[in-house]
């Protein structure tokens, strides 16, 4: 019986020093962040970061790791992968710190946008083509506005025209420029394209764009643009599905407001701009919060689109990419249900909100809490808010904003046409163009290198340098840090990591 007692004490006197260890833990370092559950603003998604259903969530998790092939048997009406793709599932891209992550440089999907320019004045507009399809064969000219607000005449090319490089520049002015392809017409029409004899390092320059020239019959000069994205992580973005409309009008709103009268304070040349992000609106009128340039506005929506645009899926509501050298193919029928596409959200819709690392000891608890003030006070977090309605942590606020020639990529301009004004004028569409960017959610940022749209920027320092427009002010700010000022900013920016819970 002594030696129970001893061993009694013993366990004790441990138990008693852990839990004043972790007490003291707890005083010196931050609270780890816990996603709260909300009630999904979209379609069938469930409280995001929360679902119960672990069986519906397994049947998730295997469509989104599921990969597919060619003729796949597992598809419910269709033919499977293809004809064109970028990858083979879900998981082979979103795989950074777990499944849902983000993707490096390799799985990076490319984008060609049609830029129009006048033969005369050599000057080049990104993605001037009409809003409306014309009649084959004709060519008109179009009043158009470039990202300055100019407005002048250009010659607009033909439906058939467009068609000889790709079918779906009849009514927009890019195409998914996809990896892989079914058969030998795939690899002769990439060729026509691009041509073979020229490397990557001659196709791409730093900005991660490639210009071919293209004469056209009495229409001025077509140049092809093509363009990198990098795979975005999914983790918190059933949090992000959730946010109101109205949060992002009114934090735009907020910024405007503060912006005012700031102009005559900042210069064009040197693009520094003041902050003045704005809502992407879409076709419909809907806020568009997914994607690089904000182009979807729900979680359902941005998930249905990956299965048909970069696995080759028919999925309802959104047809696949048709091959480009048979514009006429028709899917044999769907290859997900309407139930599968629902229960593939929801598991997306589940992954957790990206974590925080908690500090080692008091001494880096108080270099990353300094480094978290001097994010704020040279300026990052006017447009990486660290809390976003009732979503936490999230460092964005998912609006467009102007970051210079710099990061300048395929967009849209505004095609004047007579059309019906919306009553509220807030909510006209109004796409990206090719200078505007959604603020990219820092969390997790610290596993889901490389950064920026196209993954150019290896480190946080790199990303920040190329930083202009209404993001020069801070990065200025930033460079004039000390050594070891931008030390703690970085430091505090690895804490936010990949959920530790990711699947």
């Amino acid at each position: 019986m002594a030696f129970n007692r001893i061993s009694f004490a013993a366990i004790l006197a441990s138990l008693m020093f852990v839990l004043a260890w972790t007490v003291l833990n707890w005083s010196c370092a931050p609270a780890r962040a816990e996603p709260r559950p909300v009630i999904a603003s979209t379609g069938t998604d469930t409280a995001p970061g929360r679902d119960d259903d672990k069986e519906l969530l397994e049947r998730g998790k295997e469509l989104f790791t599921r990969e597919w092939i060619v003729g796949d048997r597992r598809s419910h009406a269709g033919d499977g992968l293809g004809p064109v793709y970028n990858a083979q599932s879900c998981a082979a891209c979103h795989r950074l710190g777990g499944i849902g992550g983000a993707g490096n440089n390799e799985t990076n999907v490319s984008l060609v946008t049609v830029f129009v320019s006048e033969k005369f004045t050599g000057f080049a507009i990104s993605g001037v083509l009409p809003q409306h399809p014309l009649p084959p064969g004709d060519a008109r000219t179009k009043i158009v506005r470039d990202a300055s607000g100019r407005e002048f005449e250009l010659a607009m090319p033909s439906q058939d025209e467009l068609a000889k490089i790709h079918p779906i520049l009849r009514t927009q002015p890019s195409f998914p420029f996809h990896r892989f392809g079914v058969g030998p017409e795939f690899a002769q029409w990439k060729v026509s394209i691009f041509p073979k004899d020229e490397t990557k390092t001659e196709r791409f320059n730093k900005q991660g764009s490639n210009r071919r020239h293209c004469e056209v019959t009495d229409s001025g000069m077509l140049t092809l643009i093509e363009s990198k994205r990098n795979t975005p992580p999914l983790f918190g973005a059933g949090l992000i599905n959730a946010i109101p409309d109205n949060v992002l009008e009114a934090v735009a709103a907020d910024q405007a407001k503060a912006s005012a009268g700031a102009s005559s304070a900042f210069r064009r040349g040197d693009e520094v701009l003041p902050v003045r992000g704005r809502v992407a609106r879409l076709k419909d009128g809907r806020a568009g919060r997914f994607g690089w340039k904000a182009t979807v506005a729900n979680l359902r929506e941005f998930t249905l689109q990956a299965c048909s645009s970069e696995l080759g899926l028919e999925v309802p509501g959104f047809a696949r990419a048709a091959p480009p050298w048979k514009s006429d193919y028709k899917a044999p029928g769907i290859d997900l249900t309407s139930a599968q596409c629902d229960t593939l959200t929801r598991f997306v819709a589940s992954l957790p909100g990206p974590g925080v690392r908690l500090a080692d000891s008091t001494e880096e608890f108080g270099e990353i809490e300094r480094g978290r003030e001097l994010f704020a006070s040279v300026g990052c977090a006017v447009c990486h808010r660290p809390n976003l309605g009732i979503v936490e942590g999230i460092y964005s606020d998912l609006l467009l904003h102007n970051m210079g020639h710099e990061l300048s990529d395929s967009g849209s301009y505004t095609v004047l046409e007579p059309q019906i004004a919306a009553k509220d004028k807030a909510r006209q569409p109004r796409a990206a163009n090719e200078l505007e960017w959604r603020t990219p959610p820092l969390w997790g940022l610290r596993d889901s290198a490389p950064y920026l749209h196209d993954g150019r920027a290896a480190t946080v320092a790199d990303a920040v340098a190329l930083h202009g427009g209404e993001g020069r002010s801070a990065a200025q700010e930033y460079k004039r840090l000390s050594e070891k000022e931008r030390e703690q900013v970085e430091l505090f920016l690895n804490t936010l990591t990949a959920p530790a819970m990711a699947p």
